[in-house]
């Protein structure tokens, strides 16, 4: 068993006194005994063992920090069978389980258990809520399309008149940062159903293209203040589900030319394969590499590490034939003969 101590990082701060009605300690003393209940209840062997007691305890340290907290633990530690993520969001702990697939593509490793620690926590939760929020909806929650719109809808319900001062606010978690994007609810809908757009998760301006599950939190808040004073105050309960981003699209295939995402390829008198993944993501030789790949019609361009470039053209559904290039060191821009042979779809 091996553990890994991750830092996370909040995207939005917000900075003040503590509103009137709002205690922090009150939510923290709860997320504190859902999470260690949660990981001695989930974690083998058992809620005695180290690994639970040692998780537990840096949940409570990171807690005391007066920061947000998660937990990744991968299948094989768990006595269910199945990876699960749980954290911490505006008071509340949550857990999803994690499919294989999921795991992997979020880099989960096997045996591991990894304890993320966010930033400090700067919104507050009204202790008596003002406004019920239920059935939480995401438009293709199986299989969301970065490099689109993220659609939903939710049923708020308001305990009292209505109210101008309403934001409707949807969170999710990226690996390195939280993003918050908040709607003014001036006007509740007659069924109060109220339906939400945020930009694409891979928005063009994003360095680094996301792949895999994505926590997305939905809850009311209030807003008080502005500029470095301003605060959300958490007027509704919050609601959490796990959404799968398929990484932003970068096979362009043309009819006649096939798609060689998810096939493995070997560079001819080698041993070196290169399989081409869904999301523009290249494994070498069964390592995942930071490289990436794209396909317009029949032309197939890869990089290793941002270091060589391949600009292959397919033969036919089983052979490549093309150049590889230096993008970095002594030889930039020297073209070599390169090609691939097809060895598994």
């Amino acid at each position: 068993m091996r553990q890994a101590w991750t830092l996370l990082t909040l995207g939005t701060l917000f900075i003040g006194a503590l509103p009137a009605g709002a205690d922090n300690r009150t939510d923290t003393e709860a997320v504190r005994r859902q999470a260690t209940s949660w990981i001695k209840a989930a974690a083998k062997p058992g809620p005695n063992s180290p690994l639970a007691t040692n998780v537990s305890q840096r949940i409570s340290d990171t807690l005391d920090e007066g920061r947000n907290v998660g937990v990744l633990l991968s299948a094989e530690l768990a006595k269910s069978g199945k990876a699960q993520w749980g954290l911490s969001w505006a008071g509340v702990f949550f857990v999803f389980d994690l499919t294989p697939e999921q795991a992997r593509r979020y880099g989960l490793e096997p045996e591991v258990v990894v304890t993320q620690q966010g930033a400090r926590r700067n919104d507050q939760r009204l202790a008596q809520p003002a406004a019920q929020l239920d059935r939480l909806h995401i438009d293709n929650v199986a299989a969301q399309p970065g490099d689109r719109d993220l659609t939903g809808s939710v049923t708020l319900q308001l305990y009292g008149a209505s109210r101008s001062d309403l934001l409707l606010r949807v969170s999710y978690k990226l690996k390195g940062s939280t993003v918050e994007v908040t709607k003014p609810l001036r006007e509740l809908p007659a069924d109060g159903r109220v339906l939400f757009t945020i930009d694409p998760i891979n928005r063009p301006d994003r360095k680094e293209v996301y792949d895999g599950p994505l926590p997305v939190f939905v809850d009311v808040c209030v807003e008080k203040g502005e500029g470095i004073n301003r605060q959300l105050l958490v007027v509704s309960n919050t609601l959490g589900v796990l959404v799968d981003i398929q990484g932003k699209p970068v096979a362009k295939v043309v009819p006649g030319a096939p798609d060689v995402t998810g096939t493995k390829w070997q560079f001819p008198g080698t041993n070196s394969t290169v399989e081409f993944l869904a999301g523009g993501r290249v494994r070498f030789n069964d390592t995942q590499a930071p490289g990436k790949w794209r396909q317009e019609g029949k032309s197939v361009v890869f990089d290793c590490n941002n270091f060589t470039l391949f600009e292959l053209e397919l033969v036919g559904n089983d052979e490549m034939t093309g150049t590889w290039r230096r993008l970095q060191g002594d030889d930039v821009g020297t073209k070599n003969p390169s090609g691939l042979k097809r060895i598994r779809n």
